[in-house]
């Protein structure tokens, strides 16, 4: 029965359900220690299958049945699980306790699982000095499962770190190790890794085939697929595909919901919150947001809830702004969508800026401003407008462009259509120099169609002004500005690629600070920096194009005979 259940221990990670199935039966004619190895299979088949409350209660059931040694180890299992439940104080305590009972490549896996806990909390360069050691040590005892299991967690850390060469060579050869002793799922769970890798370095439709992929292998091992969704919809959103976005985010919520995983759930929402944006069903939109937001808010939360009233607050705009004006009940509708607009934009712009949240505060500003004008309630708006108008020569471009935008509506606000229409020019422009950048800021749907709303506006002004050709600029602007969408690859300029890929890691890591309510003020100057970087390199790139298109150009002419001009 021992043999048994330590049989299970090591098929956890391969065939959980086959491992609960051996775990069972040696839990029923077993001794102590038996049970307790017992229990702990139980509870790492629990963890491969997202009952993580479950691992914890069988983990527990292992240390207090087991010896010295197993109860140990049972220790080191418990703190995975109380790492993902988020756990992490009492999973460094965990590991603190089981290791002194360890020695060898036992010991050595005490010290990975702690270097994990430290990866988790953000200190990366703890983390992978952590790595080192224990990665040496099960390669000395040829403990291949692992060392497998190390290099796929440092292959993330290198993700993180902006290391994506790095982190593709760790992952590639976790991936080759796991299949090489037969670990079918957590091979399968490196490729989900490599997904996002890929994802993270924008190559959309390598992140699309490896999601593709894994979706198929997941539903062969019968584990669930919400975060494998939610990561989906993330890459989905970026390339504005609202069908499929929408799609994932719905079937991620269903599942969260059923599993009673509120923190993922509430995630989730917010996810179907932006898909339902972009596809346009705004009633969908503030529902999902207004039920992220009482979670987040239940949850303490308050970097994601503030996300949740951001997007509840653009949900209320579009409803305003759809709203008939024409007959007397129409006109009564319209006014009242405006005022929700108007409270709960002012609402969200509350909660951006007080954990940091600065473009999403612009557009909540803008949300606010452009409800008060059509209230006629000039003095609000010219207020959240004004302060919304003053970061058009500072910052990122996604601060700058909703900058310009806000300058527009102040000036038409005062009868200065020449200046706003300027102002829509300066926004558009600021946007093209920095195209490349696009999908490496822009991380929500409805955010990089900020370009076509600002030049929507430049046409309108210019339809306005009775001139042709202002309407013709205008329409070429807006036309522009609904081409500018995320590349689908990585550019092949090397330096280039590499800059985006610092862009992306700088980008995520001060999302990731906002939502757990950091201010990460030198994270701001970085991307300011990196964007600025990016712009001289595709600069130089296009440039560097443009003589080898005139040389190519200049030789065939000398070949031919001299081409027309």
């Amino acid at each position: 029965m021992l043999d048994i259940a330590e049989e299970a221990v090591r098929l956890a990670s391969a065939d959980a359900r086959a491992a609960r199935r051996l775990a069972t039966e040696a839990l029923e004619s077993g001794d102590a220690e038996t049970r307790s190895v017992a229990e702990r299979a139980l509870g790492l088949a629990a963890v491969e299958l997202g009952r993580v409350g479950d691992a914890v209660a069988h983990l527990r059931r292992a240390v207090a049945l087991g010896d010295k040694r197993r109860a140990a180890e049972a220790r080191m299992s418990l703190a995975l699980a109380l790492t993902l439940q988020g756990d992490t104080a009492d999973a460094l305590a965990a590991l603190d306790e089981a290791e002194p009972a360890l020695e060898g490549h036992l010991r050595a896996r005490v010290q990975g699982q702690r270097a994990l806990i430290l990866q988790k909390l953000g200190r990366l360069d703890e983390a992978l000095r952590g790595y080192r050691s224990p990665l040496r040590a099960h390669r000395r005892a040829g403990d291949t499962l692992w060392e497998a299991r190390l290099l796929c967690n440092r292959g993330v850390l290198q993700v993180y770190r902006g290391a994506l060469s790095a982190a593709e060579a760790d992952l590639a050869r976790a991936e080759e190790l796991h299949e090489s002793i037969g670990q079918a799922l957590a091979a399968t769970q490196v490729r989900h890794n490599r997904g996002w890798a890929a994802a993270r370095s924008g190559d959309v439709p390598a992140a699309l085939a490896w999601f593709d992929r894994v979706e198929a292998e997941y539903r062969a091992h019968e584990v669930p697929l919400a975060l494998l969704l939610m990561d989906r919809c993330e890459v989905l959103l970026s390339a504005r595909l609202a069908a499929e976005a929408k799609a994932n985010a719905d079937a991620a919520v269903v599942e969260l919901a059923a599993a009673g995983l509120g923190a993922d759930l509430a995630e989730a929402r917010l996810l179907a919150a932006h898909a339902e944006l972009l596809a346009g069903d705004t009633t969908a939109a503030r529902a999902h947001a207004v039920r992220a937001d009482q979670a987040f808010t239940r949850q303490h939360r308050p970097g994601w809830a503030a996300l949740a009233r951001a997007a509840a607050a653009h949900a209320a705009w579009l409803e305003a702004e759809r709203a008939a004006p024409e007959a007397v009940a129409g006109a009564d509708e319209r006014q009242a969508r405006l005022e929700d607009a108007l409270g709960t934009a002012q609402r969200a712009v509350r909660s951006l800026e007080a954990v940091g949240w600065e473009v999403e505060a612009l557009d909540a500003r803008l949300i606010a401003g452009r409800a008060a004008l059509a209230l006629g309630r000039p003095r609000v708006a010219r207020r959240q407008l004004e302060l919304a108008a003053a970061g058009r020569d500072r910052g990122p471009v996604q601060v700058r462009t909703r900058a310009w935008h806000a300058t527009a509506l102040v000036r038409l606000a005062r009868g200065d259509r020449r200046g706003a229409s300027a102002a829509v020019a300066a926004g558009l422009r600021a946007l093209e120099a920095h195209r490349m950048t696009l999908g490496a800021t822009e991380l929500r749907a409805h955010a990089s169609g900020h370009g076509e709303e600002l030049a929507t506006l430049g046409l309108r002004l210019a339809v306005e002004s009775g001139s042709a050709w202002r309407v013709l600029v205008a329409a070429e602007r807006r036309r522009a500005a609904g081409l500018l969408r995320r590349p689908a690859r990585p550019p092949d300029d090397e330096a280039l690629a590499r800059d985006l890929q610092e862009l992306r890691r700088v980008t995520a890591a001060l999302e990731a600070g906002l939502r757990e309510g950091g201010v990460e003020t030198e994270l701001r100057r970085r991307q300011a920096a990196l964007e600025r970087a990016v712009r001289r390199h595709a600069l130089q790139a296009r440039g560097e194009a443009r003589v080898a298109a005139g040389a190519a150009g200049r030789a065939l002419g000398a070949r031919v005979g001299g081409a027309p001009r």
